[in-house]
C-alpha cells in the first residue's frame, strides 16, 4: 500500500479510512512505540483501554504463530481487535549488520549487557558464526562489513567475552519469513489489524515486499553513527522533539541551552524528551529555557563514546580529553580498553604522519577543505595503500590478486582507507596528524608500551598512569610520568 517516514504517519492516519490490517513500524526504539500508540488509538479510539491491544514479545518462542492464531480467532463481541508483534525477530536473517552492532555498542556503553548481547548475538546468528570463533580477525571482518572502525574492536570484545561467559548459542532456527508472507498475502478476518515492530528490515526481502504490498511501513529509523551525516540526522530529530514537546507549551529553548542540555544526555531520544519535559514544568511560567536552568536541574547522564576521548586526544585538547578519561573510567570501561582505544588511535596517526612526510604527501596541505582533500588527496593516498598491500603481500610470499578481485582487507591494518565509500573519518585522521611531529608520535608509541607494562605489572593507579600519558601526548612531557622512574 504505502511506505511512509514516521513524521508523516500522524498526517497519514487523519486522511486515511479505513486503517490498514497490516502496519511494520522499524527503527528507533521511542519511535516505534509513538507510532503503535498513534496507529492503535485510529483502530480502537483514543480513550481504548490498554487491555485491547493483545502484545506478543517477538523474542518470546513460536512468537509469530501465535501473532498469527490471535489474529485470525474472531472476537466474541465483535469488535475491532489489535494485535502487536513487538520486536520480531523475523526479519534478522537478513538484518542490517551496521544497525545492530550500532545497537549492541550504545546498549554495552549504557551498560545493558542483555539488549546489547541480543543484538550481537542476533549478527552472529545471520552470520552463521558461533561466539567461540569471534577472534580478532572475525572482530575486524564484521566491523569492516558493518563499515565501522575495524581499530575499534574493544567494545565488540568485552561483548563476545560476556556472551561467552552466558553461555549464549545462536542456533539456527526455523525462518518463519515465508510464514508470514503468505499469511499476509492471503489476509486477516475483517476488523482485525496486525502491527509488527522491529529494530531493522532488509527492504529486499520477499516478505517486507509481501507486507508493503498488503500494509503501511512506518520508517523510523535513525541513523546512530557518527558520521557526519549521522550526526546532522540525530541533531534533526532532537530539534524535532524540542519543537514537539515545547511548541504546545508556549516555551522557547535557547541555543546555549540546547547544546547544554544534548551535552547532558546526549542522543538518548528518551532521556533527552524526559529532560525537556522536566525542564518546561521547572521554568513554570517563565516562557525561556536557559542554560542555566539545565545545569540547575539535571544531572550528566550521557554515555561518551570511547572515539570522542580519542577525539580530543587526536585534537591535542587536554582539558577535554581528560573530561573524556573521567566520563568512561567513571561508567566502568576498563584502563586497558582505554589505553588499547588509545595505542590505536596513535599508530594510525603516526601511520597518516608517514605519509604526510612521503614525497607522496605533498599533495597535501595544512587545513585543506574536504572537497579538495577527495579531489587531490584521496587518488595519491589510494595508490600509496595499494603499494603498501603488494609489499606486505610480498613480505609474506603470498601469490599475487586475481586481476579483477579485491584485495582482502585482512592482508595489513597499515592501510589508511578502509572504506573508500567513506573517507571523511581519513580527512579528521589527517587534520589530527598535522599537528603531530613524526618525533613526537614515535615517542609517544614508547610511553604507551610504558603505560601498558606500568598498568598490568604495577600497583600504580590506573587513572595516574593515563593522566600522565595524556599530559606527554598533547603537551609534552610531565612531571608526573618521570616520577614513574621508567
Amino acid at each position: 500500500m504505502t511506505t511512509l517516514s514516521h513524521q508523516e504517519l500522524d498526517r497519514h492516519l487523519a486522511t486515511t479510512q479505513p486503517a490498514a490490517p497490516l502496519y511494520l513500524v522499524f527503527g528507533e526504539e521511542m519511535l516505534c512505540q509513538a507510532a503503535v500508540q498513534a496507529i492503535t488509538a485510529k483502530i480502537l479510539g483514543p480513550s481504548a483501554p490498554q487491555h485491547r491491544l493483545d502484545r506478543i514479545e517477538g523474542s518470546a518462542p513460536d512468537a509469530l504463530a501465535e501473532a498469527l492464531a490471535r489474529i485470525n480467532t474472531y472476537s466474541l463481541l465483535g469488535d475491532a481487535k489489535v494485535v502487536l508483534l513487538a520486536d520480531t525477530t523475523i526479519f534478522e536473517s537478513g538484518i542490517d549488520i551496521r544497525t545492530y552492532l550500532e545497537k549492541a555498542r550504545l546498549a554495552h556503553e549504557n551498560d545493558d549487557p542483555d539488549k546489547a548481547s541480543r543484538a550481537l548475538m542476533a549478527v552472529l546468528a545471520a552470520q552463521q558464526l558461533p561466539p567461540t570463533e569471534v577472534d580478532a580477525e572475525a572482530r575486524r571482518q564484521l566491523l569492516a562489513a558493518a563499515e565501522m572502525d575495524i581499530d575499534d574492536d574493544g567494545w565488540l570484545e568485552a561483548l563476545v567475552t560476556g556472551c561467552l561467559s552466558r553461555n549464549l548459542t545462536c542456533a539456527a532456527a526455523a525462518d518463519p519469513a515465508e510464514t508470514l508472507a503468505r499469511a499476509t498475502t492471503k489476509g486477516f478476518p475483517a476488523g482485525h489489524h496486525l502491527i509488527l515492530t522491529a529494530a531493522s528490515v532488509d527492504r529486499r526481502r520477499k516478505v517486507y515486499k509481501a507486507i508493503e504490498a498488503a500494509g503501511v511501513v512506518v520508517d523510523a529509523s535513525v541513523p546512530t553513527g557518527g558520521r557526519r551525516v549521522d550526526l546532522e540526522a540525530q541533531q534533526r530529530l532532537l530539534q524535532d522533539q524540542v519543537q514537539r514537546i515545547l511548541g504546545p507549551r508556549a516555551k522557547n529553548l535557547v541555543p546555549a541551552a540546547y547544546q547544554a542540555l544534548v551535552e547532558k544526555t546526549g542522543f538518548d531520544l528518551r532521556t533527552f524528551c524526559t529532560s525537556l519535559e522536566k525542564l518546561a514544568d521547572y521554568v513554570g511560567s517563565r516562557g525561556q529555557i536557559t542554560a542555566e536552568d539545565v545545569h540547575q536541574l539535571l544531572r550528566r547522564s550521557k554515555k561518551d563514546p570511547i572515539y570522542a576521548f580519542t577525539g580530543a586526544v587526536g585534537e591535542r585538547r587536554l582539558e577535554q580529553a581528560l573530561f573524556y578519561l573521567d566520563s568512561l573510567l567513571e561508567a566502568g570501561t576498563h584502563p586497558l580498553q582505554v589505553l588499547a582505544a588509545l595505542t590505536n588511535h596513535l599508530r594510525r596517526l603516526l601511520i597518516a604522519r608517514g605519509f604526510l612526510d612521503s614525497p607522496e604527501g605533498r599533495c597535501w596541505r595544512r587545513r585543506m577543505p574536504y572537497p579538495e582533500f577527495q579531489r587531490q588527496v584521496m587518488p595519491a593516498l589510494l595508490a600509496h595503500d595499494t603499494r603498501l598491500t603488494e609489499t606486505v603481500r610480498s613480505w609474506r610470499a603470498e601469490p599475487q590478486a586475481v586481476k579483477g578481485k579485491r584485495p582482502s582487507r585482512s592482508e595489513t591494518d597499515l592501510t589508511l582507507v578502509k572504506n573508500p565509500k567513506s573517507v571523511y573519518p581519513v580527512y579528521q585522521l589527517f587534520l589530527q596528524a598535522e599537528g603531530y611531529p613524526a618525533a613526537h608520535l614515535e615517542a609517544v608509541l614508547h610511553r604507551l608500551a610504558q603505560a601498558d607494562r606500568a598498568l598490568k605489572s604495577s600497583g600504580t593507579s590506573a587513572r595516574w598512569v593515563i593522566e600522565a600519558l595524556l599530559w606527554f601526548i598533547c603537551q609534552g612531557d610531565d612531571a608526573r610520568y618521570r616520577a614513574l622512574g621508567r
